[in-house]
């Protein structure tokens, strides 16, 4: 949603300068009370009525040092997990962060999951279970019968 106007909000305090309800004010205009009296109430306690500013850039966890520290830690141990590394900025770089966060990290210096020799994700070991299916045994067939399929 957009912020409103700076005309309409010059408006809407002239309005309320010239003494006419917030209620009143709301109905002339399209706008809701309670951003009237936000408005006033700005006015009032910063003295000034212009849009604020929105958000922002969110920055991360590591900084250039510490990405640094982190990338020379995945080439001396290249099998470890995230929560390994994880545990490890915790410990050592004394900063809390998620898992996600340690993800972002490698992503952004280039590093990508652990991959196997047949190009697919390297699965745990729990799950590199061996098949359990049954050894093929072929069929016996009876030696003067041909099966022919259309």
């Amino acid at each position: 949603m957009r912020a409103y106007s700076f005309d309409l909000r010059n408006r809407v305090l002239t309005f309320c300068d010239a003494g006419k309800g917030t209620h009143e004010v709301s109905n002339i205009l399209g706008v809701s009370e309670s951003w009237i009296r936000r408005l006033k109430q700005r006015r009032r306690e910063e003295g000034r009525v212009a849009i604020r500013s929105s958000g922002g850039r969110r920055h991360g966890h590591f900084d250039a040092l510490r990405l640094s520290q982190l990338e020379e830690w995945v080439r001396q141990h290249p099998d470890a997990t995230l929560e390994a590394l994880r545990a490890r900025v915790v410990d050592q770089m004394e900063l809390r962060c998620s898992l996600m966060a340690v993800c972002r990290a490698l992503k952004k210096l280039g590093w990508s999951l652990k991959k196997n020799a047949a190009g697919q994700r390297a699965r745990s070991s729990r799950r590199a279970a061996p098949s359990r299916k049954l050894p093929h045994r072929p069929s016996i067939r009876k030696p003067g019968k041909l099966r022919v399929s259309r």
